[in-house]
């Protein structure tokens, strides 16, 4: 279920952060829905509202085992990070979603688009009121929904690179709704985890081209590793997909600087099932280069 914590920022009538627990706008700590527990965050977007986007709420959580002051004397949120985090590393920030009766806003900018918004940032506080002790700019990512009415729970992730920095000792997570459609949402269960990617920090070098070279074993089980190298400043996209072209799982979602990297697929799905043996193929996808290639599960 959803963890206590979340905050939201600036109430209508002014003043400081408040509990989310006690309602803001439309937005409310539920038992209607939960994919797991009791309890998930509701948003209900109503008819015709303004074209900004709308807080659902915003969770600050510390790194564990800094020696910072800071830490010690503010109240940390009760989730936490894992404790073999450290600066530079990539990790993984998931969130899963149901929502229900979706219908383009006529007062939206594009009518036609759903799309939540997911914004992280870095920082070296971790009380309510230490929002500008920013590390670096926050990030404005979207996740867009299918173009259905509804859907059930299904788990959205972006992977991002902690600071190189001593004082990114936080970081935070706000979740919002973009005004360009109405309905239900309902958030639950985010997770802050070490990522599968993993930096060559062997190989330094600045890679001269956009490489995806040959899953390692193949033919494989249980697991396989993926190398892929990035020569400029890239989003990237790693998936699986079967023979007939399902997408299986996603592997990589993130913005990546120049380097050499590696993931591993463990042979399950993105419901976190182990899948069948067989041919599958992985696309990588960074910035206009794509290429794909073929992997083998025998079990």
């Amino acid at each position: 279920g959803v963890p206590t914590g979340w905050i939201y920022w600036l109430p209508p009538n002014g003043g400081n952060d408040g509990e989310i627990n006690k309602g803001f706008e439309n937005t409310v700590v539920t038992t209607e829905e939960a994919h797991s527990g009791l309890h998930s965050l509701k948003f209900d977007l109503p008819l015709n509202r303004a074209t900004g986007d709308a807080f659902v709420g915003t969770r600050r959580m510390l790194f564990q085992g800094s020696s910072n002051p800071i830490a010690a004397n503010e109240s940390a949120m009760p989730l936490q990070m894992p404790s073999n985090i450290n600066p530079g590393d990539h990790i993984r920030i998931s969130v899963w979603l149901k929502a229900m009766n979706l219908e383009p806003d006529s007062a939206a900018l594009y009518p036609t688009t759903y799309a939540v918004g997911f914004t992280y940032g870095f920082w070296s506080g971790v009380g309510n009121n230490d929002g500008w002790n920013s590390v670096g700019n926050p990030i404005d990512m979207q996740f867009v929904l299918p173009p259905v009415k509804s859907f059930d729970w299904t788990q959205y992730f972006l992977d991002v690179q902690v600071p190189n920095d001593p004082k990114a000792i936080a970081m935070s997570v706000r979740l919002h709704v973009y005004a360009r459609f109405t309905g239900t949402v309902y958030w639950d269960d985010l997770k802050i985890e070490k990522s599968a990617i993993v930096t060559d920090v062997n190989d330094a070098t600045i890679p001269a081209k956009f490489s995806v070279y040959q899953n390692y074993p193949n033919p494989f089980n249980p697991s396989t590793t993926i190398k892929y190298a990035i020569p400029q400043q890239s989003f990237v996209v790693i998936k699986v997909y079967d023979i007939v072209g399902r997408e299986v799982k996603t592997l990589v979602n993130a913005e990546l600087s120049p380097g050499n990297y590696s993931v591993q697929w463990n042979g399950n799905n993105n419901y976190g099932s182990q899948v069948a043996s067989g041919i599958y193929f992985y696309r990588v996808i960074a910035g206009n280069f794509i290429q794909v290639k073929k992997m083998i599960l025998l079990k």
